[in-house]
């Protein structure tokens, strides 16, 4: 089996919706599971993210322009028991701040944690022989995230929105299904990825969400599988939150994004570098435009 890590630049974009959207401000997206890398069977993986994302609230009553940035610092590890076994873990770390006209108000701290386990249910790896032309896998994931990261109360908010929590206060439960292909230049990963939320103590239930993947990275030439660059779509639907009986208006929505990024190894190092453009998107009914979220990750494998 090859066992250098592979980097591929996915990421989850997250997005704020003033006032509403859920998950996007406590990092609990669909598509979180990746932190710049393809997984590498049989292999130990540690590494960090940075991400940042961007939002534009548009204008208040007052005639104050708004925004959102997100700081994201996800430390994540990979354990391999076996070649067809993996378990990923993630700790997020989380500045959100928004600025309002002149005014800042910004939230820090641990967000939620997520375990999610991978089975290989199909593995066709001979790269690791000189007459390797060809080599890909699928496999299966399904996960549990827990509510580590703080959640207030409608009612004690201090001037932010339901949406900007640190966590979402529930247990929340992930899926996810990945293939990829690889040749010798040219590598293809596909992803879909579920997360099914419950209702936190405060009866507040975050909406469903779905995510796509699909990118293709290229090895430049002359660089023995080193150096490449990466390009894709990416997209993802939100649900409507609801508390209690109750739907909640200006939630939900979905987007199509265009990925473009770099990677590279050395030794047992990797780094990649991905930005995604937005194609097309409606959050919220359109009160919310999300900008190009950008990211970097730095991954050690043994």
């Amino acid at each position: 089996m090859n066992k250098k890590a592979w980097l591929l630049a996915l990421g989850l974009v997250l997005v704020n919706v003033r006032g509403m959207l859920a998950c996007t401000a406590c990092g609990c997206s669909a598509s979180g599971t990746d932190f710049g890398v393809l997984q590498s069977w049989g292999m130990h993986l540690v590494g960090m993210q940075y991400r940042l994302d961007r939002f534009d609230n548009g204008t208040t009553e007052a005639g104050l322009r708004s925004a959102d940035f997100l700081h994201t610092l996800n430390v994540n590890g990979i354990w391999s028991p076996g070649n067809r076994w993996q378990v990923q873990a993630q700790v997020p770390i989380r500045t959100q701040v928004r600025l309002t006209g002149d005014q800042r108000e910004t939230r820090s701290g641990l967000s939620d944690t997520w375990l999610i386990g991978r089975y290989a249910l199909w593995q066709s790896d001979s790269a690791n022989t000189a007459s390797a032309r060809a080599s890909g896998w699928v496999s299966l994931g399904g996960g549990i995230k827990l509510p580590t990261g703080s959640y207030r109360a409608e009612d004690d908010i201090n001037g932010l929105p339901i949406n900007s929590q640190l966590g979402t206060g529930s247990v929340d439960f992930l899926a996810e299904l990945r293939a990829q292909a690889g040749l010798p230049k040219i590598a293809l990963q596909a992803e879909a990825a579920y997360r099914y939320n419950l209702a936190n103590p405060d009866s507040y239930r975050f909406g469903q969400q779905v995510s796509g993947a699909v990118d293709l990275r290229w090895f430049l030439p002359k660089t023995e599988r080193r150096f490449g660059l990466l390009g894709g779509l990416y997209g993802e639907h939100f649900g409507r939150d609801n508390r209690g009986d109750y739907w909640r208006a200006n939630t939900g929505g979905r987007g199509l994004f265009a990925t473009a990024g770099a990677f590279g190894t050395l030794n047992s190092w990797s780094a990649s570098l991905r930005y995604r453009h937005p194609i097309s998107q409606r959050y919220a009914n359109g009160l919310v435009q999300a900008e190009g979220p950008l990211d970097v990750s730095i991954i050690y494998g043994f």
